[in-house]
């Protein structure tokens, strides 16, 4: 044979190949479309009389191999089978010892499994169906998702039904019958034969079908779940991140005299066990995080224990003394003026300090006030008082409004909580706004439960800038004055265990989240008053 001859037979063999192998179009619109099922080239659909056999699926487009875990076969089957994918076709193969029931329709749901080879589009909740006897089982129920979190995630959820009470069912076991949300949060579990199940959902992060905690999402619908020849109904679900089963803080402390702690699950309130007398102390909390402040003249050793707001107490071993924070000699004090108005009385100014503070001096504490030569000053004199945790100082005084001033801090007028003082002079402007800068909301809450308890919690974006509790009453009307222009929000919780918190549920204790609500206000302009009415339990129920 001549090399030429070689040469024409590797081109061909070349091309050959080129052709056989599957690669993505070029140019065009991007493919967004699921592989669609060739029914006349599978395996019947809605078969009758099934005898095993392999089951091959036929596909418009090259296939991607999925994750087999995804499938799900109801009745679940004894053995594995054995499923695969080659080119656009999947098969599912019995294994040889299964032995399928008589009379009885059997579900397999692929999940996820199939998506093409290109693009990755996934045929969702596709679902091989047949029966070994004369009848396919055709009922259905529809589930509808409430996520209860602050950032909802309601499509892609699993809807799981289980033929056993046990509260273990979603930790241990797989489902009978599955179905999957679609937008909207709806989805439609089918081909149920007639019985008593149990029925739960799950944001199902790794795809088992299995509640693994962490940042699954999960509920349960507490009662039994009769199918039965009634036309299907539906189930409302609330799902939501479980409340962890150790409510212990972690400690992250970095620096001398101050210590970080963040919850597992966030407190309903918390105090602390005894503290030593020659200790300074502070503390707030930032959202779900704990700092605590301390310094002692001498080296202390002591003990912080912090009681948690269900019964439960940690303890820790803390080290105190002279060197901490403090004032640093090369940074200026970042005091500033408190500009809403919420909760504060028309004749006090508060100033806000970056670290605690044991002590403020009026003797040198300067108010000024500006006139047409500059600033003076005040010749009303403002009272002043540190709040119990030191973290801002309350000046009184009849305010001019729409008038600026300036409150002068001389050297040693203010001690931390570390024992240092300030070294320079500080040099805080203050403006005292007019009241129409200003707005106002009312809210009007009806439809309460004169036997439930409530939690109410006024938001600005993340800032929690009030909070309540309302129990006894079927109207509550809150009044919410002297507030920036901005956007607001109102969260309200039912809360049913009366512990002052909102619970998230745990699954295995059959305990459900308990439910909320959030309602995203009007835009409050200056000078303007917003109106809420809300129907509270109408809300709570349909979850909107």
């Amino acid at each position: 044979m001549t090399s030429k001859m070689h040469l024409l037979i590797l081109i061909g063999a070349i091309v050959l190949w080129t052709c056989a192998r599957p690669v993505a179009p070029v140019g065009g619109k991007k493919d967004e479309e699921p592989p669609i099922l060739l029914p006349a080239t599978s395996s019947p659909l809605l078969a009758t009389r099934f005898v095993k056999k392999p089951i091959v699926l036929n596909f418009n487009e090259w296939l991607k191999s999925g994750n087999a875990q995804q499938i799900i076969v109801s009745p679940p089957l004894r053995y594995s089978p054995k499923v695969s994918t080659r080119g656009k076709t999947v098969s599912f193969e019995f294994n040889a010892l299964e032995e399928l029931k008589e009379n009885t329709t059997y579900v397999i749901n692929f999940g996820n499994y199939i998506s093409d080879l290109n693009e990755g589009n996934i045929l969702k909740n596709f679902s091989y169906v047949f029966s070994t006897g004369e009848v396919i089982d055709s009922l259905s129920i529809r589930v509808k998702i409430n996520d209860l979190s602050s950032k909802a995630e309601t499509e892609g959820v699993v809807t799981m039904l289980y033929d056993s009470p046990r509260d273990s069912n979603i930790i241990d076991r797989m489902p009978l019958y599955v179905g999957f949300t679609e937008k909207g949060g709806v989805a439609e579990i089918q081909y149920i034969k007639p019985g008593i199940y149990y029925l739960y959902a799950l944001l199902d992060k790794n795809f088992n079908y299995q509640f693994n905690g962490g940042e699954e999402k999960v509920g349960f619908y507490m009662d039994s779940v009769v199918v039965s020849k009634e036309p299907g109904k539906e189930y409302l679900l609330n799902i939501g991140k479980e409340d962890p089963l150790i409510a212990k803080p972690i400690h992250s402390g970095k620096a001398e005299g101050k210590a970080e702690f963040t919850y597992n699950q966030e407190p309903g309130s918390f105090s602390f066990g005894e503290i030593p007398d020659s200790l300074r102390f502070s503390y707030r909390k930032k959202a779900e995080k704990l700092e605590i402040f301390h310094s002692s003249e001498q080296p202390l050793e002591w003990n912080l224990v912090i009681n948690n707001g269900w019964g439960k107490s940690d303890t820790f071993a803390m080290r105190s003394g002279p060197e901490a924070l403090g004032f640093k000699k090369e940074e200026k004090i970042q005091a500033k003026q408190e500009t809403q108005r919420l909760g504060l009385r028309d004749d006090i100014e508060r100033i806000l300090f970056p670290i605690p503070l044991i002590h403020a001096d009026s003797l040198l504490l300067r108010l000024k006030i500006q006139d047409g030569k500059g600033f003076r000053v005040w010749g009303n004199e403002p009272l002043h008082a540190l709040d119990s945790l030191g973290w801002w100082l309350d000046l009184q005084a009849q305010w001019l409004t729409d008038t600026l001033y300036q409150l002068e801090i001389l050297p040693g007028g203010i001690t931390s909580i570390y024992g240092d003082k300030n070294r320079d002079t500080l040099i805080l402007p203050m403006v005292r706004r007019n009241w129409e800068a200003y707005g106002s909301i009312s809210i009007k809450m009806e439809d309460l439960d004169t036997l439930a308890q409530y939690l109410y919690f006024f938001l600005r974006g993340e800032e929690e800038l009030d909070k309540g509790i309302i129990n006894g009453l079927g109207y509550k009307q809150l009044e919410f004055k002297r507030l920036l222009p901005g956007k607001y929000r109102l969260k309200m919780v039912r809360d049913e265990n009366r512990n002052g918190m909102q619970d998230k549920g745990r699954v295995l204790q059959r305990q459900k989240p308990e439910q909320f609500i959030i309602r995203d206000l009007d835009e409050l302009r200056a000078d303007w008053d917003l109106e809420l009415n809300i129907r509270v339990e109408e809300a709570l129920k349909s979850g909107k």
